[in-house]
């Protein structure tokens, strides 16, 4: 009887052990979001630059007064411009008195004459440019019908510019240091030439001003 039971026992424990069975869950995962980067590009500024400006006037242009008139002959100034465009200024003032008294100027032999164009030379820088005349590079432009003292001067440069009258870029100034008579001496009239292209040997002779110094140009 006790192999019996013993075999029985036996049975039990490994049919028992055989039908226990350990299950773990399997996790499961959770959702995770979806991130997709939206990308945006900012806009480069870029920067146009202002293009120069080449203004000019037409040769032998007026920019203050006007060309005078003769017939049969008078006296005359011819500028002939280098390589720049220039503005030629023409000051003057005994024309005018005279245009206003109607009186005939001297001689250049009067002394009369010596005491006026002292005068006039010492008084001229502060007076306003009675003629003003754009040149084109290269070429010329005569004066007619001069009468009087005259004191020349001429800026060169880059782009006039009619408001302001004056060049806006490599601007320079000069002014001729010798002043020019001019008197009513029918029937023997002057004229004179001046080459503004500097030159080895010339003989006229500048003074150089700034933008301050120059005579100004009335609109």
């Amino acid at each position: 009887m006790k192999r019996i039971y013993f075999l029985i026992v036996s049975v039990f424990l490994i049919s028992a052990c055989t039908t226990f069975t350990l299950s773990v869950p399997t996790p499961t995962p959770s959702p995770r979001p979806t991130f997709t980067p939206t990308i945006t590009s900012t806009p480069t500024s870029i920067m146009t630059p202002t293009p120069l400006l080449f203004r000019r006037l037409e040769n032998g242009t007026y920019i203050t007064g006007e060309n005078g008139t003769c017939t049969g002959g008078c006296n005359s100034l011819t500028v002939v411009n280098g390589n720049t465009d220039t503005v030629v200024l023409l000051q003057t003032s005994i024309n005018q008195l005279a245009a206003m008294t109607s009186i005939q100027l001297p001689t250049e032999t009067s002394p009369v004459a010596a005491t006026i164009i002292a005068r006039q030379v010492n008084t001229l820088p502060s007076f306003p440019a009675s003629h003003v005349v754009y040149l084109r590079a290269n070429q010329r432009f005569t004066f007619i019908a001069m009468l009087g003292v005259y004191r020349i001067c001429f800026t060169q440069g880059e782009d006039w510019d009619s408001s302001l009258n004056r060049f806006t870029r490599k601007a320079t100034y000069a002014c001729l240091k010798d002043y020019y008579y001019y008197t009513i001496s029918f029937p023997k009239y002057r004229k004179d030439t001046i080459i503004l292209n500097p030159a080895k040997g010339g003989n006229v002779a500048l003074i150089p001003q700034t933008q301050a110094s120059f005579p100004r140009i009335n609109k």
